[in-house]
Parts: structure tokens; C-alpha cells; sequence
């Protein structure tokens, strides 16, 4: 939708750690910042935490791997191969809470930065992997993947960050973040 606006709008996405790319954005080396999470209290970081919205989480597998599975979510995903979000993910810690609270004791044979991989290694029927279930008609569509189960008390939320209270009307920020509204609805 940001490169409707202007045809000559060049847009470069980067995926790091929240704290090196709020930095970036407090010196303006960027304009916005999609995150899980809003700007953590403890950053002196004058800027503000736009909702775009949430999705609650689902579990995904192959048909093979699924096939392997009882039928009892979630106790059936104890000690199953297991494909997750690296340390410092928001999405991270409130799995593992939630994996405590069911005792479930997955077998983690991954860990990932970057969602796109972990999609890959998910295809190829490495594990289960963690998603927001707004993503599971992609994830169906993409890799075949059938849904193990959803929760409802585990999301995942989405933030635009920047350094403007109001993001402006004529902002690539702007169009991004009415999408990601749209979409999340």
C-alpha cells in the first residue's frame, strides 16, 4: 500500500532486536517500526506505540507430522518437535508460560529470529511451529500445513512505532499501518 502513494518510494525492511531498532528510529534512520510489542518503559526513547492490532496464536504441522499426533490438544504436543521464536520475542515468553501451565515439555529443535524461516523449516516437517492464526489460510495455501489447535488466551500484538504522535496523511507510515489495521481485523 506505501508504494501506491509514490511510485519513486523505495521501502527497506530490516529484522533485528527491538532495542537496536528503536535506536535506529530515534536518530531517524527509519520512520517506523512494526514490533510485538510497544516501546518497553525502561527506553528513554521519546517516541510513540501505535496498535495495530492482535491475533491470537495457533499450532501448526505438516499432514504427516499430524497424522503422528493424538487428537488431544494440547496435551498432544508433549514432547513433539517443536519450531520457535528466539529469545526476546514477546511470543516467547508467553509460550513458554503456556507450555508450564499445560505441562507440555515440547522437544525444541529450533529456535528462530526471522518468522520466514521458521515457516520454511515448518513446511519441510521439522516441527510444529507457533503462528498467529490471521496467518492460517497463508500457511495452508504456502505449505499445506493443517492447524494442531488454536488459543485463545495466547496472542500475538502487533505495534507501529514512531516518532510522530500522529503518523501524517501523505506517509508511506501512514498507508502501512491502515493495511495492517485492515488486516488484523
Amino acid at each position: 500500500p506505501a508504494i501506491q502513494l509514490n511510485k519513486q518510494m523505495r521501502i527497506v525492511c530490516t529484522e533485528g532486536k527491538l532495542t537496536d531498532l528503536l535506536g535506529e528510529l530515534a536518530v531517524h534512520r527509519m520512520e517506523l517500526v512494526i514490533a510485538d510489542s510497544p516501546i518497553p518503559p525502561n527506553m528513554n526513547i521519546k517516541g510513540f506505540s501505535h496498535k495495530l492490532g492482535s491475533s491470537t496464536l495457533s499450532f501448526f504441522a505438516t499432514e504427516e507430522l499430524k497424522a503422528t499426533l493424538a487428537d488431544d490438544f494440547p496435551a498432544n504436543m508433549d514432547k513433539t518437535p517443536m519450531l520457535i521464536p528466539s529469545e526476546g520475542s514477546a511470543v516467547r515468553n508467553n509460550l513458554m508460560h503456556w507450555f508450564h501451565e499445560h505441562r507440555i515439555h515440547p522437544q525444541i529443535v529450533g529456535e528462530f529470529d526471522d518468522s520466514a524461516l521458521m515457516k520454511a523449516f515448518g513446511f519441510a516437517g521439522t516441527g510444529i511451529l507457533v503462528a498467529p492464526t490471521v496467518l492460517e489460510a497463508t500457511l495452508k495455501k504456502e505449505g499445506n500445513l493443517q492447524v494442531i489447535g488454536r488459543v485463545e488466551g495466547l496472542t500475538d500484538q502487533y505495534f507501529a512505532i514512531s516518532v510522530e504522535k500522529e503518523i501524517s496523511n501523505e506517509s508511506a507510515a501512514k498507508a502501512i499501518t491502515e493495511h495492517a489495521q485492515a488486516w488484523l481485523q
